[in-house]
């Protein structure tokens, strides 16, 4: 009878692991409960604008995936952001730099060891473009790498909405050409993907995920960027950054090298990813 009561009982352990384990699965995370009574939108705009204004600089090591057409790389990065329109990445290696884009809100560098040249352009989409393959703004990559939706100015009155397929919230905000919709959690509110329309009928996608408090505040540490519909993509997963930490202003300038080429950027962009040479 001990035998046949510890067989139930393994069968009924088994049973158990199997609706809260799949083979081959991990277990999975409950979503949150929609809240019985929505938020005003207007105060879920707030607190994201509230999360912009105290997200003041982002400053640590990540690993970081493009992805553009057939083009593929990879590698940890050193990365420092200063909102709105200010980034520095260095693609690391075992010898130690072996690419570097920085944005100094007016003009973007990009240097690649390699090549034995710094490429330099204007702060534009079409920089960005040149040497990722996704054409959206630096203020839009310095926004997405501090784990926010891009900034547009409102246009009118915002939206709230339930998203069952998404277990989430949608937020739809009227821009400059069109909406933008951005998603949060129902239980904290924190964003966790937006969709705005970007130039030729594209999308920019963001999606954040694996939040974190450090310093006091909730940092996605894993976030991606994907245009739509068959765009790009850049995968960003951060290690342990340091948040709100002053940063100078001359992180981001990338002054001419001794014996580095100097190369326009929008005539004459790098013929691959530049961070190719770090996976």
């Amino acid at each position: 009878m001990t035998r046949g009561r510890d067989r139930r009982r393994r069968a009924v352990a088994f049973a158990l692991t199997g609706l809260l384990v799949a083979p081959g699965c991990r277990a999975g995370r409950l979503r949150p409960a929609f809240p019985e009574t929505l938020p005003r939108a207007d105060r879920v705009v707030a607190a994201i604008a509230a999360r912009r204004h105290a997200l003041t600089s982002v400053r640590g090591f990540a690993r970081v995936s493009y992805e553009s057409g057939d083009a593929h790389a990879a590698a940890r990065h050193a990365i420092v952001v200063a909102p709105p329109d200010r980034f520095r990445l260095e693609a690391l290696s075992p010898i130690g730099a072996v690419a570097v884009v920085a944005c100094d809100r007016n003009e973007l560098a990009v240097w690649v060891r390699r090549d034995h040249r710094t490429y330099r352009g204007a702060a534009t989409r079409a920089s960005v473009a040149a040497y990722t393959g996704l054409p959206v703004d630096p203020a839009d990559v310095a926004s997405v790498l501090v784990g926010l939706p891009p900034e547009r100015r409102m246009i009118g009155d915002p939206t709230l909405t339930r998203d069952e397929g998404a277990g989430s919230l949608r937020l739809r905000v009227p821009i400059e050409g069109g909406r933008q919709d951005v998603w949060v959690a129902p239980d904290s509110m924190l964003p966790v993907a937006s969709e705005t329309p970007i130039e030729s009928g594209r999308t920019l996608r963001v999606e954040l995920g694996n939040y974190r408090t450090i310093a006091g505040l909730a940092f996605p540490l894993s976030i991606d960027m994907h245009i739509l519909p068959d765009g790009g993509r850049i995968q960003v997963r951060y290690e342990s950054p340091t948040i709100g930490a002053p940063v100078s202003a001359d992180v981001f300038a990338f002054p001419p090298r001794p014996g580095v080429d100097e190369v326009r950027l929008d005539t004459s962009p790098p013929d691959t990813l530049p961070f190719g040479a770090a996976e």
